[in-house]
C-alpha cells in the first residue's frame, strides 16, 4: 500500500511539470514590453520618428522675398519717398548729365543754371544770354558797331549779339514764357538796339560752366528735381524742371540746403 501511493504522488509531479511546459511561463501582468516577436502597428512608426528637415515649413531651402515687404526697406534706387516722388536711376540720371546738360553746341541749358531763381520769370538775362547765341551763327554788321560805339564808347574786346528772337525762342522752349513775360531782371545790362531788335554785350570771356548731377527725384507727372554740382563753384544747387511732351522747362534754380 505504501508503495502504491509512492507511486501515485510520483506521476502527479509528472503530469505537473508537463502542464507547466506546455503553458509557458506564467504572465507578469499588464506591465509587461511586447516580446521582440510582435510587429508595431503603422501608426507606432509614425509616433517614434522625427519629422525630418525637408518636413518642417518652416526652413525651406529657398524663397524669394515677398512683394509684400516694406518697400523702404529696398536698394531698388526707384523706391517711393515722400509725397509721391521717386528717385531717379542710375541711367536717368546719366541722361540728365550726358544727354540733357553738358551737351557739345546747346549751351544754353546750362546757361539757365548760371544764377539762381525761384521763379523762372527772375532768371537773369544778362546772365542767361551771355554766351549764347554762338556767335558763329550771327553777324554784327558795321553799321552795328558804329551804333554800338557811341554807347560803349570804345570797343576793345568781342562782341556778343542776341537777337529779340533768338531770347523769345529760347525762353519759349525751355521755360515756357516770352521775354514779355519775365521780370526782366539785369536786361538793363544789355544794349538794346531798336533797328536791328537785338541785345548786345562786351566781353571776352564765357560763363559757360559743366555740371554734375548727383541725385535726383521725380514725382508721378514726369517732374523732376535734381541736385547737382555747379562746377565753378564747386557749389550744389537744387533746379526743378516740368515735365511736357517735348522735355522739359525750369521752373526754379537755388542753393541745396
Amino acid at each position: 500500500m505504501r508503495k502504491l501511493k509512492l507511486v501515485s504522488i510520483a506521476t502527479m509531479l509528472v503530469l505537473a511539470m508537463m502542464l507547466t511546459a506546455c503553458n509557458g511561463t506564467p504572465s507578469q501582468g499588464d506591465g509587461n514590453k511586447p516580446s521582440s516577436s510582435v510587429k508595431p502597428s503603422e501608426s507606432d512608426k509614425q509616433d517614434s520618428q522625427l519629422p525630418s528637415q525637408s518636413e518642417d515649413p518652416s526652413e525651406p531651402e529657398s524663397q524669394l522675398p515677398s512683394q509684400s515687404e516694406d518697400p523702404s526697406e529696398s536698394e531698388n534706387p526707384s523706391e517711393p519717398l515722400e509725397d509721391g516722388w521717386t528717385r531717379l536711376t542710375e541711367d536717368e540720371l546719366k541722361w540728365f548729365n550726358e544727354q540733357f546738360f553738358n551737351v557739345d553746341g546747346n549751351a544754353i541749358v546750362n546757361a539757365f543754371l548760371n544764377g539762381t531763381y525761384t521763379d523762372v520769370k527772375d532768371i537773369s538775362m544778362y546772365d542767361l544770354f551771355y554766351d549764347c547765341p554762338n556767335q558763329s551763327e550771327v553777324e554784327v554788321t558795321k553799321a552795328e558797331k558804329v551804333l554800338l560805339e557811341k554807347k560803349w564808347e570804345e570797343i576793345y574786346t568781342d562782341i556778343q549779339k542776341v537777337p529779340a528772337s533768338y531770347m523769345d525762342d529760347m525762353l519759349s522752349k525751355y521755360a515756357n514764357i516770352k521775354l514779355a513775360d519775365s521780370n526782366k531782371v539785369e536786361l538793363d545790362m544789355l544794349v538794346y538796339l531798336e533797328d536791328y531788335d537785338a541785345y548786345y554785350s562786351m566781353h571776352g570771356d564765357t560763363h559757360y560752366t559743366p555740371v554734375e548731377v548727383k541725385s535726383g527725384v521725380k514725382d508721378a507727372n514726369g517732374n523732376v528735381k535734381l541736385q547737382y554740382l555747379y562746377v565753378e563753384d564747386e557749389l550744389e544747387y537744387v533746379v526743378t524742371l516740368k515735365a511736357h511732351e517735348n522735355g522739359y522747362y525750369f521752373v526754379s534754380n537755388v542753393l541745396a540746403e
